[in-house]
């Protein structure tokens, strides 16, 4: 049986500590250690962007096999990495499916917004040498990005 608490981001909601959603509580508190709902408790994190790295590290393992089945790259720039696998590992916690970080409403739209990887990366990526998020790459771009570093945010 769990605690529930009031969360100061969601409105006086009584909410469960397990199932928080760490991005909201980033975004309101900025700091999860002081989040009123318990967040605090969950397992520390791998990189500064999630609190659930058994779930990106199994991202990071699906993404690399989606990218290589694929003939593509992730990025050679390991914190841009981090952020979008970490916030997409956050986006998995709280809705069951890996929606794309990088093209989400605030709060996530089930029925508009996309998974990753979304239906336009191979275009994305035929056109720009990478995808919107700069996951997925070209392995000839993947050079020019570890070089020259991916974009920030």
């Amino acid at each position: 049986m769990s605690t529930k608490a009031t969360c100061a981001c969601g409105a006086g909601k009584k909410v469960d500590p397990k199932t928080c959603s760490v991005s909201q509580v980033r975004k309101c508190h900025g700091d999860v250690e002081k989040h009123p709902c318990g967040t605090k408790a969950q397992t520390p994190a791998k990189n500064e962007w999630t609190t659930h790295p058994a779930k990106y590290e199994a991202l990071l393992k699906r993404m690399a096999s989606v990218a290589k089945k694929n003939g593509y790259v992730l990025n050679p720039d390991k914190a841009r990495v981090e952020k979008v696998l970490g916030l997409m590992a956050e986006n998995l916690v709280e809705t069951g499916k890996p929606y794309c970080p990088c093209k989400q409403s605030e709060p996530i739209d089930l029925k508009k917004d996309v998974r990753c990887p979304c239906p336009t990366w191979k275009q994305e990526i035929a056109k720009d040498g990478h995808c919107f998020c700069r996951l997925f790459y070209r392995v000839r771009a993947a050079g020019k990005a570890g070089r020259s570093g991916a974009r920030k945010g």
